[in-house]
Formats: structure tokens, sequence, C-alpha cells
């Protein structure tokens, strides 16, 4: 990273790898009855990335785990909290579509 924050194109690549990571702490926040915002991490960047954008396709990986199934650990965790803080079972209800 530069001082001036990521390119255009670096960014779009943070993001493609930041969607599954960020769709498992979403999963992960919504099992304890957290709100979750995704991290866009461009701190110095000359403008804000577009969240909405970003915030969507993370939650289509959200949703495509809910019916495909989570990562092993993702699950049995998930499971865990939501017992603990007496969270029903994930839907996409519990991921709103950002405004």
């Amino acid at each position: 990273m530069n001082l001036t924050g990521r390119t255009d194109a670096v960014q779009a690549e943070f993001e493609k790898v930041e969607i599954k990571p960020q769709a498992v702490e979403w999963i992960l926040s919504a099992s304890c009855g957290f709100r979750f915002q995704v991290s866009c991490d461009n701190l110095s960047g000359d403008r804000e990335p577009d969240r909405v954008v970003f915030t969507l396709k993370v939650r289509e990986q959200v949703l495509r785990y809910l019916v495909q199934g989570m990562p092993e650990r993702t699950q049995i965790l998930s499971d865990r909290l939501r017992a603990y803080y007496k969270i029903d079972s994930l839907t996409a209800v519990h991921f709103p579509v950002p405004s």
C-alpha cells in the first residue's frame, strides 16, 4: 500500500479475497445476535470503496453457505454461539440487504 491508499485494482483484489472471511464473520456475528458491518479497509485511499456493493457480495456468499453448508469449524462455532445466545437457526432474514 502506498501513502494514498489502494488503487482501484488493488481494492478490487482485496474485496475478492475478503468475501469468504467476511461472510464467516457475518455468520458468527449473527449467531450471537450482533450487528455486522463489512470492512473495506482502504484507510488512506482517496475515495471510499462501494460498501453497499461489497456488502451484497458478502451477503451472497453468506446465503450460499446457508444453502450449501458452511466450513465445518464455522458451523460448529455458529451452532454453539446460537445455543448460548438463544438464536434460532440462521436464515436470510438474519442478513439484511443494505440500503
